[in-house]
């Protein structure tokens, strides 16, 4: 069975009123094709969740069988309903082939009203329109069945209800993009199935209509129009809730040969009327709606296509294609693996770059380059940065390629699956949720053991894992507490990513022990206590000099308004609050921005949401600050003017440092530099220059109120 079947099937099967809404777009024949080949409890299922014209014209276009065995499993008021809908010869044919003789005989009995009321009255097969279709849709509608409408169109909910009417002239003239809820009168003129032919002659609603619909029973489900001639009708009571089974839950590999797998899938044969063709158009439309309102739920279905299956629904789908960041890890990076470039770079552009970098990470060698060189320059620098774990980190001691479910993945898929794979060195199997967060594991004789249906989320235990930059030693360190075959590793979100197997974890303890003899011994590329002195020196001498040039920025600021500090001397024992507090703040933004940059939480993209963060963090802290501050100075001066001046430069030095503190790191990153290394340096630059300028020059602007005000 080819995936796009699939899909399909499953969308059938779980989805049934979603898929009558796909099947009432097709022409009744099409649609009759597809569900006379679909398993009865599916079909009947469906059925009952089209508008009954809809599902009538369906059951009168496919077999006879066919019909018989769908209204079988249906409620005896719902068959009764469609078989007043369809041509006396072919009702009676229908029920003559009825499986059941109890229901033939209750159908039989259904099917009539007493004579001389309404329901006995009616013409059936009147057009009626679902309240949830567009004008343009309805008329549609009506362009395809012009033989059962009328001048009058009846609209009614899902459950068959009446709930509105409409003209033609009044359909027509509509926006086409107008809902139909909109164009509709809620108000409807109703007779009762019941009602005799006094009760219908005296009706009030002849006055204006020269059609009226007839209903089960006051404000219920619409039964019929009926007319000077007896005109329509249309359902009848709400039907009551249902259990459907298809084939068993599990049954969805494509090898499987149940009687209701593929030889009784509703695409693996052709429409009686229209060919493959008409088949395939209607696969088409369930697929595209499967994908687009369940794409998780449809993920999980194709993962247990084969892969040459799945990498061509992928090549061909561009719909399929962003589903790759729904598969499982290991399952999305051998498609990605095997796509050509243009499907490999609209796949990635999709997914967030965390999630594409988890995927590429699984790739080697040559798979790896060219998935890299497919996708976008900005796209692929990020992932690579993502993928760049530090030395002796988990990340890179792990490794990517790990055996992961979805929740919900039953024992014989998993098993199924990994017979197909064959995964290295299997000892666990990880289960994770939609957004790939590490939810369990289990352990591989606890899956050989377990029965077939049972879910590996239900068997799963809590396992521990370790984030993806611990450390070699925090990992030593964990595994002296507990004895592990296999450390699972995750990301900053929790998403499984990785896992350190038994021989790497083995490496990684011994490389500890060789490093901390090394240590002990000062053998270290990076500066220590006893590293040379030239060493040293090389390492600290060119920020020192840096550092030189801000000091002498800071004294330039200062001395641009030397007169106005000697005019008023306080500005002089105040400029030390307004550089220290500006500068610690700013240490604050770079310390959380090198952090985030540091676990991977953001990256240059995440840009313009930093600056407006780290603004309303300024505006919020300035304010508090300079409260504070103005407060302070005013009790120790006594002047307002200059407890105005500095909270206004408190104000402003706080937001620009927490704009610099976040910026600054992120400019270093994108020139190829080390933030961590020379973030402080440049923001004690802005910090204080910006500090002492707005400081002073509010001063300097105020300063006929300073000097008036001064003690």
């Amino acid at each position: 069975m080819r995936a796009e079947e699939l899909l399909g099937i499953e969308f059938l099967r779980t989805h049934p009123e979603d898929a009558a809404r796909v099947l009432e777009r097709f022409a009744p024949a099409e649609s009759a094709g597809l569900l006379s080949g679909t398993p009865s409890l599916v079909a009947a299922a469906i059925v009952e969740h089209m508008v009954l014209t809809g599902a009538a014209s369906c059951l009168a276009a496919m077999p006879v069988e066919s019909a018989a065995t769908i209204l079988a499993e249906m409620s005896l008021d719902q068959s009764a309903a469609l078989l007043r809908r369809v041509p006396n010869d072919v009702a009676e044919r229908i029920i003559e082939r009825a499986p059941r003789n109890v229901v033939t005989a209750a159908l039989r009995m259904l099917v009539a009203y007493p004579e001389g009321t309404a329901g006995a009255l009616v013409d059936p097969t009147i057009l009626t329109l679902p309240v949830d279709l567009s004008c343009a849709e309805a008329l549609e509608r009506v362009r395809r069945e012009p033989k059962n409408a009328i001048y009058y169109l009846y609209v009614v909910d899902r459950e068959q209800r009446l709930v509105g009417v409409l003209n033609l002239r009044e359909l027509m003239l509509a926006e086409g993009a107008q809902p139909l809820a909109k164009a509709m009168h809620s108000t409807v003129a109703r007779l009762r199935s019941d009602a005799g032919e006094e009760e219908i002659l005296a009706h009030p609603g002849w006055r204006e209509y020269h059609a009226l619909p007839v209903v089960e029973r006051p404000a219920a489900s619409s039964a019929g129009s009926a007319t000077r001639r007896c005109a329509g009708w249309s359902t009848a009571a709400p039907r009551p809730p249902r259990s459907i089974r298809w084939w068993p839950p599990r049954c969805r590999s494509v090898r499987c040969t149940g009687s209701h797998c593929a030889a009784s899938s509703p695409v693996s044969g052709t429409s009686p009327r229209g060919g493959r063709a008409v088949a395939d158009s209607v696969v088409a439309a369930l697929r595209h709606e499967y994908l687009e309102r369940y794409p998780t739920e449809a993920a999980h279905v194709l993962e247990a296509v084969p892969e040459d299956e799945l990498v061509e629904l992928v090549e061909h789908d561009p719909q399929a294609a962003t589903l790759v960041g729904r598969l499982a890890p290991d399952v999305a990076a051998r498609v990605i693996a095997q796509n050509s470039n243009a499907t490999v770079r609209r796949a990635l552009s999709a997914l967030d770059p965390a999630r594409a970098a988890a995927l590429v990470a699984r790739l080697e060698g040559a798979a790896r380059q060219r998935v890299l060189g497919a996708i976008d320059r900005d796209l692929a620098r990020e992932v690579r940065e993502l993928m760049a774990y530090p030395p002796d980190s988990a990340g890179a001691l792990m490794d990517p390629r790990v055996s992961a479910f979805h929740i919900g993945t039953t024992v014989d898929e998993a098993v199924t699956i990994l017979r197909t794979k064959r995964p290295p060195e299997l000892g666990s199997v990880y289960v994770i949720d939609k957004e790939d967060q590490l939810v369990g594991a289990v352990a591989l004789g606890e899956l050989a053991t377990a029965g077939g249906t049972e879910r590996l989320d239900e068997l799963a235990k809590f396992p521990a894992s370790t984030n993806a930059f611990a450390t070699r030693e925090e990992i030593v360190d964990f595994l002296g507490q507990q004895r592990l075959a296999s450390l699972p590793v995750v990301d900053i979100h929790g998403r499984l990513i990785g896992v350190i197997r038994n021989q790497t974890l083995l490496a990684a303890t011994e490389q500890e022990a060789s490093a901390d003899m090394q240590t002990s011994f000062g053998v270290s590329k990076d500066e220590r206590a006893l590293s040379r002195v030239p060493f040293a020196v090389r390492q600290r001498l060119p920020w020192l000099q840096i550092n030189l040039a801000t000091a002498f920025f800071a004294a330039f600021i200062v001395g641009i308004f030397q007169d106005t500090i000697a005019r008023v001397t306080a500005l002089a024992v105040l400029m030390p609050v307004v550089a220290g507090e500006s500068g610690n703040s700013g240490m604050q933004a770079v310390a959380v921005t090198l952090r985030g940059l540091a676990l991977r939480e953001v990256s240059l993209r995440h840009w313009p949401r930093l600056v407006v963060k780290e603004i309303g963090v300024g505006v919020l802290n300035g304010i508090a600050v300079a409260v504070v501050t103005g407060l302070g100075v005013f009790f120790w001066s006594r002047s307002v003017p200059l407890a105005l001046v500095i909270s206004g430069s408190m104000l402003i030095s706080l937001v620009v440092a927490g704009v610099s503190g976040t910026s600054i790191p992120m400019i270093l990153k994108s020139l190829g530099q080390d933030p961590a290394q020379a973030s402080s340096i440049f923001l004690t630059t802005v910090t204080c220059g910006i500090g002492l300028l707005s400081f002073l020059g509010l001063a300097t602007i105020f300063i006929g109120l300073l000097t008036t005000a001064s003690p």
